[in-house]
């Protein structure tokens, strides 16, 4: 009879040669190590596989491959689930890192604290190359589950990273993934989730998420499965009504259509907000664009500031 480990770590790939190892070397490195790795390989066609055949990873009876016909990302998600066996599951996404005791401060927290279902966690969003964390990093930190869904429903803020920082105890009635959506799978599965579940956030910047600049505010499809959302969940539970969740999605497709330079479809976006009687977002909505972009420089800029006094200090030091 196989053990049964504390901590399942489900990770879908498709097309994930290029940081997989990476990925797979950050849960290796966690401090608790009672876990399994659930890796589902959702019909790859670039050269994952070899890559993970030569690097030893696989060699560890920890670490669980599977490979199906490509279905997407939430289809190989409730695959993995159904596969897992540990007393807790983590999502972690191909090209995401864990600090090193991510999964040790979640499952103390849970254990802890028996009436909480689920934890999410700070994290880190920025670019970086392969191993390294750059310099442009903002760190995402809401105040609770509530603040955190207000802002991601509204446009305000980031979303939960549901993909890495989620952390939840396994029950015979599992959440799934809708697999007719896309970039909202984790929105939409967050939402159902907590209809009856307890889900705090734990306050600790432990998940580094990689900025691949093609997100949904980006992708009509995308904004369009937003507003569908809306209008399928009791949104005022966080005190965002479904008017204003549409006002938002509108306000960015505008912004969308401006940076492609498309003045009908921005100029159509901005006859919704009317229509909605929402007009102010087509103000409202670009400065809060430009803000989050000056307040990025700005932050970009302190920090660069801040290590090159250290190292120059640290120079001077050795001299």
């Amino acid at each position: 009879m196989s053990r049964t480990p504390l901590v399942s770590v489900v990770i879908p790939t498709f097309n994930g040669a290029q940081f997989i190892l990476n990925t797979l070397d950050s849960v290796l490195r966690q401090s608790l190590s009672d876990w399994e790795i659930v890796l589902v390989i959702d019909g790859s066609c670039d050269d994952t596989v070899d890559v993970l055949d030569s690097s030893g990873f696989v060699k560890d009876p920890r670490i669980r491959v599977f490979s199906t016909a490509n279905q997407g990302v939430s289809a190989a998600r409730n695959f993995g689930m159904i596969k897992a066996r540990g007393q807790f599951l983590a999502l972690m996404d191909h090209d995401d890192l864990w600090h090193e005791r991510k999964l040790e401060l979640q499952t103390q927290y849970l254990l802890a604290n028996p009436e909480v279902d689920a934890c999410l966690t700070w994290f880190l969003i920025g670019r970086s190359t392969r191993r390294t964390i750059g310099l442009r990093t903002h760190l995402v930190n809401p105040k609770n589950y509530q603040s955190m869904m207000a802002g991601w429903l509204s446009f305000k803020s980031f979303g939960g990273l549901v993909s890495s920082s989620l952390m939840f105890r396994i029950t015979d009635n599992v959440t799934q993934f809708d697999l007719e959506l896309s970039s909202n799978a984790d929105l939409d599965f967050i939402l159902r989730y907590s209809l009856d579940k307890n889900i705090e956030i734990l306050p600790s910047p432990i998940v580094f998420y990689r900025d691949a600049s093609s997100g949904m505010h980006f992708n009509p499809s995308s904004m369009a499965e937003f507003v569908r959302i809306s209008h399928t969940f009791p949104s005022e539970m966080f005190g965002v009504s479904g008017k204003k969740m549409v006002a938002a999605a509108s306000g960015h497709q505008m912004i969308m259509f401006l940076a492609k330079k498309n003045l009908v479809g921005s100029l159509i976006q901005v006859r919704e907000l009317m229509r909605l009687g929402c007009i102010h977002y087509a103000v409202y909505v670009p400065f809060l664009v430009f803000r989050k972009r000056f307040l990025s420089w700005m932050s970009f800029i302190v920090n660069s500031a801040k290590i090159k006094k250290l190292w120059n200090e640290q120079k001077r030091n050795q001299n």
